[in-house]
Formats: structure tokens, sequence, C-alpha cells
């Protein structure tokens, strides 16, 4: 992927006026994990355009796992539209989407997460109705548990940390790590931590050590809680 020179701070500036989206999307495009899972979905693309026509590949359809709403994005880029863990309102959050139980939908709108209030539709003419009752209890108890991950979300999100400055370092530490794997811990701290003017380098491989264990965080999984965070 084209990334900044992350000895460079000024290569990161742009990124004083990025939304909440946008820097969430960039510790998530620095995830190998969902690099390797880019390229899965673009060979899925190509072998589909060579065989058209169902079943499509797992790959086509998984980018909700990551906490999109459509279609992956290239991580060789930085976006501006990004269909990404939405808002939906003050105080109400979309989760990501899971697969729903067939024969159970929802009416109307999505379930009231204050309230606990949904309306879920059956079809009474099919014969196994059985099974759609046990659809909706399965539903019911996945309503529950996203519920209490929604509350976590939002408890989660407001203890953030979300300094601009922080969030910049820990992306330059990804960046140096990829431009040089074997790069030894005081030289990123010579020139991530220049306020620091010992370069010991037991201090320094703590430090960097530290802040590569943050990062690791945010671009698996602490990403998600950014659109969240009231930045």
């Amino acid at each position: 992927m084209g990334r900044p020179n992350w000895r460079k701070p000024e290569d990161y500036d742009w990124l004083d006026s990025a939304t909440p989206a946008q820097w969430a999307w960039e510790f998530l495009r620095r995830n190998p994990e969902y690099i390797n899972a880019w390229e899965r979905y673009v060979d899925a693309i190509c072998t589909q355009q060579e065989r058209p026509g169902p079943p499509y590949a797992d790959e086509l359809n998984g980018a909700w796992e990551w906490g999109f709403i459509g279609n992956y994005l290239d991580p060789n880029k930085s976006h501006s539209d990004i269909k990404f863990i939405p808002k939906i309102e003050a105080g109400f959050v979309m989760m990501i989407p899971k697969q729903r139980h067939k024969g159970v939908r929802f009416v109307g709108s999505l379930p009231d997460y204050k309230t606990g209030d949904v309306l879920l539709k059956f079809n009474f003419l099919q014969k196994d109705t059985e099974s759609q009752l046990k659809a909706a209890q399965k539903e019911l108890f996945r309503l529950r548990q996203e519920a209490k991950e929604r509350g976590s979300i939002i408890a989660k999100a407001s203890k953030l940390r979300h300094d601009q400055e922080d969030w910049k370092l820990l992306l330059r530490m990804v960046d140096a790590g990829v431009e040089i794997p074997k790069l030894k811990a005081k030289e990123i701290a010579r020139v991530l931590n220049p306020d620091d003017k010992s370069y010991d380098i037991y201090a320094g491989d703590k430090w960097v050590n530290e802040k590569r264990k943050t990062a690791k965080r945010y671009i698996e999984k602490d990403y998600r809680l950014i659109p969240y965070s009231g930045r």
C-alpha cells in the first residue's frame, strides 16, 4: 500500500482535518489481515467476472466483518466517503450487520435498543411454522446480546484516547515497521521521540514496544471505537 514517509511528520499533517471515519480507516487499512481480505476480495471479483452466475464467493459479502456498510475499500488509498459504522441518531448506534436467521425479518424499522421493542415478520402460509418460531427465538437472543455489546461499545468509546498527535505517532510507528521490519527500537525512538535525548537502548525498547502494542490494538479492533469517541 502507498504509505507516507514515517520519518516526516509533515506527511501526516493532512490528518488534522480528517473525520473520525477517516481516522478509523487509516488504522484499519494498515491491518495485514484486512489487506489479505482485500486481496481475496479482488481475486473473487475477477473469478466472478470470468465465470458469471451464483454462487458468489464469501469474500464478496464479508466487508461487514470489518465494520463497513457496503463493499471493501482499497487499502492502498485514503478515502473520504466511508460507509463505516455510522451513527443513526444521538444515543443510538447501528451495530455491525450480522447474518439474519432464515424465515424471520424485521418489519418497518430497526430494533429499538432503548425499549427493547422489535417487530418481526412471519409467514403463516408456510407449513413449517415451528422453524420460524425457533428462528425468531434465535433472533431475539441475538438482539439481546447485541444490546449488551452496544452498551459496551459506547462505554469504551467514551474512555478512548483520541489525541490526534498520539494517533499520528501510532500510524508512524506502524509505517516504520513495514518499511524496515528489523529496524532497531533505538532508531525509531530517536525519530519519533526526539524530546528524549538519552536514547537509552532499554528505555527506547520499552517505549517503542508499548507504542507498538497500542498501535496493534488500534489496527485490529479499537479503530471501530473512533467514530463513537466524540473526537
